[in-house]
């Protein structure tokens, strides 16, 4: 069974509840189907841990790294707006969802945030002990010149 990178009210937060009902209801009955919400959250969680199985051990224990959670909402975002019809540019999650997946697979594809996970470009969290340091940025003004106007090293 996929992990549940999404929950139904972490997608209520991010879309208007009126929206996510009409996504979700295909009956007419004004309620989002929660069946069919399940399926997204299992298709989701199936295309995250399709990737990223390729690098770590599965099922990720919780916390679950707030990266994989950003892209299991963009993703069932994406779906919910294709169930309904809405695709290529007409669906409005299509550019953040091709940015987590990436079009790799594609003649002159760039990889996706997904990709670059599995490759060990970008973390799954926080790195404390990076090998290269943060920039740091001098603020004060140097002195190159000493009280006798000799120069100082």
């Amino acid at each position: 069974m996929a992990t549940a990178y999404i929950t139904f009210d972490q997608i209520i937060a991010g879309l208007p509840d009126e929206i996510t009902s009409q996504l979700l209801d295909d009956t007419g009955a004004g309620t989002p189907d929660m069946d069919i919400w399940q399926q997204i959250v299992a298709a989701v969680g199936q295309e995250i841990d399709g990737k990223i199985g390729q690098r770590y051990a599965l099922p990720l224990v919780d916390p679950l790294p707030q990266v994989l959670l950003n892209a299991g909402f963009v993703l069932a975002a994406e779906l919910l707006y294709q169930r309904k019809g809405f695709f290529g540019d007409s669906n409005p999650w299509l550019a953040r969802a091709t940015a987590v997946r990436g079009t790799a697979g594609q003649q002159g594809g760039q990889p996706g945030l997904l990709d670059k996970i599995v490759t060990g470009e970008l973390p799954l969290s926080p790195d404390l002990n990076r090998k290269q340091p943060s920039a740091s940025v001098i603020t004060e003004r140097t002195r190159t010149h000493s009280a006798t106007g000799r120069l100082s090293i």
